[in-house]
């Protein structure tokens, strides 16, 4: 910690004393109590998989939460959202399962897996952040902090690690770039002030280029699996065929009365799209798609069966596969270094 403070550098993966992973929420005096005297108290506990704190709960919630619960979702809790662990059945009682063994978890869990293998889920992922960054200059600042080539058309997407001094990945993000000046980053919750500090920081001496965090505009669904593009053309006119949403594309689209901005992303290894929405028009999108679903075998799914989808395809999570200490050559991710893009010149270093 001293290294850290004298140089502005830490010397290794220093996440559990970052202070970039608490939430400005999470300093509220009486979350403080309330969560510090229940961490005490379970020192000593046994840590059972999925476990979730039980005090200072449904601090941030969907706007589709009360939907979801009517579904039969079990909720658990990442900086301080609560998210869908997986669905049991309609109308049954919430459950903390204190096993290590394959309990009923394992049983919904896997067939969420399976369904996204085989028909169609949707997950709620509205726990995304997502930044906005703006300006003359925005596309320089992003071209000089990630590793990949952000210089695309409009509508195009890129995954891409953000770099330190070290060549560690600081983190993996998603960028779309929504205009000439204008780029979209999302990246995971826990994530989310970690990277909005990288982005302002950076920023500060790269001209004309302002941050946003945008998050609480947005509501995400993930519609995935073969029949995803099925599903999709039953609630929009929008074309989904691959020559006119190729992969790592992003269109705006029309669902119901309103309008989402659709990534061609996937974390899961099967056909899908993420849809961003605007947080007021959540519910109304939501419903078209599950009542379209029906016909469908659309499974909702959560976060348990989405971690088990993308262990299997290979995709990596930073904070459980990859750190600060880890290169992209390391890892796996070569295919995100851009070795020959332009750099443009006029960005300062870091």
């Amino acid at each position: 910690m001293a290294e850290w403070m004298s140089t502005g550098i830490p010397a290794g993966d220093y996440w559990g004393m970052d202070v970039r992973r608490a939430m400005a929420f999470q300093r509220n005096r009486r979350y403080l109590y309330d969560r510090a005297t229940e961490a005490v108290g379970n020192l000593w506990n046994l840590h059972w998989p999925h476990k979730s704190p039980k005090t200072a709960r449904n601090v941030r919630v969907s706007p589709l939460h009360s939907r979801l619960a009517q579904a039969g979702a079990n909720f658990g809790e990442v900086a301080g959202w609560e998210r869908v662990q997986w669905f049991g059945e309609p109308g049954t009682k919430r459950v903390t399962h204190a096993t290590f063994g394959k309990d009923d978890w394992f049983r919904h869990s896997g067939a969420e897996h399976a369904a996204t293998r085989s028909d169609v889920t949707l997950f709620d992922q509205t726990s995304f952040a997502h930044m906005l960054v703006q300006g003359r200059d925005a596309l320089a600042l992003l071209q000089r902090l990630s590793t990949n080539d952000i210089e695309v058309p409009v509508g195009r997407i890129v995954y891409t690690p953000l770099l330190n001094q070290r060549g560690g990945m600081e983190s993996d993000v998603t960028i779309c770039r929504t205009s000439d000046e204008e780029f979209l980053v999302v990246t995971a919750a826990a994530q989310r002030i970690r990277d909005l500090a990288w982005l302002k920081n950076h920023a500060k001496g790269a001209g004309q280029a302002t941050i946003a965090d945008v998050s609480s505009g947005y509501v995400t669904l993930s519609v995935m699996g073969p029949q995803s593009r099925e599903l999709l053309s039953l609630v929009s006119p929008a074309d989904f065929s691959d020559t006119a949403f190729p992969f790592a594309t992003a269109r705006e689209i029309e669902i119901r009365y309103g309008i989402a901005l659709a990534f061609r992303m996937t974390f899961v290894g099967e056909l899908g799209w993420e849809l961003h929405i605007p947080a007021e028009q959540a519910l109304g999108i939501y419903d078209a798609i599950v009542a379209k679903g029906y016909d469908l075998s659309l499974r909702q799914a959560g976060y348990v069966a989405l971690n088990t989808l993308r262990l299997e395809a290979g995709y990596r999570d930073w904070g459980s596969d990859l750190s600060d200490e880890d290169t992209p050559l390391e890892s796996g991710l070569g295919f995100t270094v851009a070795w020959d893009k332009n750099r443009i010149s006029s960005v300062v270093p870091l």
